[in-house]
């Protein structure tokens, strides 16, 4: 754990170190998980239909224009 500092410069230097400890990886993919469910919630999906769709469509980018109509289907609206 780093110390709590108040200082612009010390913090910027300790979120640094705390990012390079983080493999790459792992951030894209939180970044790519982040993605879908900011997509789902523009789509107007509530945190649980964002999660059945993020499951549904895990390797797309997007969800697709009909999905509020396989929701209605899913019998998860």
């Amino acid at each position: 754990m780093l110390p709590l500092t108040n200082k612009e410069a010390e913090i910027e230097k300790n979120v640094r170190a705390c990012l390079d400890k983080v493999d790459i990886e792992k951030i894209w993919r939180f970044a790519n998980w982040s993605a879908q469910f900011m997509d789902a919630y523009r789509c107007g999906l509530t945190g649980a239909q964002a999660v059945w769709a993020n499951k549904k469509y895990r390797g797309h980018r997007v969800l697709p224009n009909t999905i509020m109509e396989e929701l209605d289907i899913a019998n998860c609206i």
